[in-house]
């Protein structure tokens, strides 16, 4: 299993948990979910399996689609993952948007 920490300096950004996300791609389950869970960004549910990323001061809850944060790295400046299940507003430079997570 893959863990790494990123400390709360670094959260000022949407792009760090999408980073995070990018790096365990290719741990991810069959669906390509990443799961938003206690400070943590992981690749499956259960401990022990796939990566996980230690995020704190990250303390959203979601199941997202690793392709569709992807995406949003290089245009979203701010993603209010707060929402969460509803869909989660996003903005950038002359952009606004909205990405809807997955239910388990």
């Amino acid at each position: 299993m893959l863990v790494v920490r990123f400390e709360r300096a670094s959260l000022t950004s949407a792009c760090v948990p999408i980073q995070a996300v990018e790096m365990s791609r290719r741990a991810g389950d069959k669906l390509g979910r990443a799961f938003f869970h206690g400070e943590a960004v992981k690749t499956h549910i259960d401990e022990g399996e796939g990566a996980s990323f230690d995020m704190v001061g990250f303390p959203f809850e979601g199941v997202y689609q690793i392709e569709m944060l992807k995406l949003l790295k290089d245009v979203a400046q701010k993603i209010d993952f707060s929402a969460y299940p509803n869909p989660c507003l996003f903005y950038g430079d002359r952009l606004r948007g909205a990405i809807v997570g997955m239910r388990l």
